[in-house]
């Protein structure tokens, strides 16, 4: 998926009112009484006050109810969550990109999205939110059948229990466990589990406003996205190898009739050593119009006494990584020939004809990397083999 660090600011109401035009605010607000008479063409001056003075007077349940909204649409005003908005309305159909580009901000065209398309901005957020899981979590499988699931529904109905089942008998929780499933627009298949963690109390208050204690088991996250063109499971589960072997085998259990636990199920390895010399070469066709390859972060470990890990990224300088390298660290101390990369940063600008320049940052460890499945991305995954970055399963 998309890979920018876009972390949007703290959520404060009047700013995220501040930052939507008052005309998608007014569909907003058209449903409840207080606003009837409200006028929205008063002058700017005050206008943010305005609207949040009339919505705190509505009942304190839709006060609550738009508040949540505002809430979840700033989430998504992101360079990240827009991507899951336009990756969410191609899964269904929709073609956003242009509608939502010609948008003032981020938060308008997540608004906008909620108020025209609320199917899309649902699936929008748990993009999203997969999206931000974290990386070290995630690893790619490869050896699986190379075919379409013929019974998803199934295959989502079966798992749930499942996998509840084996976390209650190895760590006493996980059950209920509630899964959906997703059929992207590229055909893999996305299958999010949500087993109960451990039952804990939470301070907070009830619908008549009295402060208390209640009981709240959170959910945690198992994903498995299927490509069944490549015969691979990425699997997002916490815990270590031997969960992550497990839990692929009750998959491949419940969707191709047997667990697979054996040689193919090895990670699909990304090899990262490419980049330990600056003049590493990523060359491009012409035809897919891009302008520039460039290696915006590494992360590395050093050995030895004085063992530990590197990050280093360029921000939003356009100089190459490795003149930082260079600059910053000891090479007398350590050189990249003897480091062990775990994270490379790319970022790759497209700049065709008659269209808006696009520039895509994403990560690769490993193990993992967390490409989208955009026109952009498609034409990344083939270079990544071409770049021999990807190793041949």
């Amino acid at each position: 998926m998309v890979s920018e660090v876009s972390v949007p600011m703290q959520y404060n109401a009047k700013t995220v009112l501040r930052l939507i035009p008052n005309e998608t605010l007014a569909r907003l607000f058209a449903p409840y009484s207080a606003f009837a008479d409200f006028d929205w063409d008063a002058g700017s001056k005050g206008s943010t006050d305005r609207i949040f003075d009339r919505w705190q007077t509505m009942e304190k349940n839709d006060v609550r109810a738009v508040g949540r909204v505002l809430r979840q649409v700033h989430c998504l005003a992101t360079p990240r969550g827009t991507r899951a908005l336009i990756e969410a309305g191609r899964d269904q159909g929709l073609d956003l990109a242009e509608k939502l580009a010609a948008l003032g901000n981020a938060h308008e065209r997540a608004l906008a999205c909620y108020l025209d398309h609320p199917g899309v901005f649902s699936a929008a957020r748990i993009l999203d939110h997969i999206e931000g899981l974290r990386r070290t979590s995630w690893e790619k499988r490869n050896g699986f059948p190379k075919q379409d699931l013929a019974a998803p529904d199934t295959t989502m109905a079966q798992l749930g229990p499942r996998i509840g089942d084996y976390y209650r008998a190895r760590d006493g929780r996980g059950a209920p466990c509630k899964v959906e499933h997703q059929k992207r627009s590229n055909g893999n298949h996305w299958f999010f589990a949500y087993p109960a963690d451990y039952e804990d109390e939470v301070l907070g208050y009830d619908e008549s406003g009295e402060l208390g204690r209640r009981p709240w088991s959170k959910a945690f996250e198992v994903v498995f996205i299927y490509d069944g063109a490549a015969g691979t499971i990425d699997l997002y589960a916490q815990g270590g190898q031997v969960v992550r072997d497990e839990l692929t085998g009750i998959f491949t259990e419940i969707a191709f009739g047997e667990a697979r636990e054996s040689e193919p199920w090895k990670p699909a390895p990304y090899n990262l050593d490419l980049f330990k010399k600056a003049d590493v070469e990523l060359p491009t066709k012409p035809e897919h119009h891009i302008t520039s390859v460039r290696v915006k972060a590494l992360r590395f470990d050093v050995h030895g006494a004085d063992s530990g890990t590197i990050t280093v990224d360029t921000g939003r300088s356009q100089k190459p990584v490795y003149d930082l390298i260079r600059a910053h660290l000891a090479e007398q101390t350590a050189t990249l020939s003897n480091v062990t990369i775990r994270e490379v940063s790319l970022q790759v600008v497209f700049e065709s004809p008659g269209k808006r320049k696009r520039t895509v940052t994403f990560e690769i460890t490993p193990t993992h990397c967390n490409l989208d499945d955009s026109d952009e991305a498609d034409i990344l995954r083939g270079y990544l083999k071409e770049w021999t970055i990807e190793v041949a399963g």
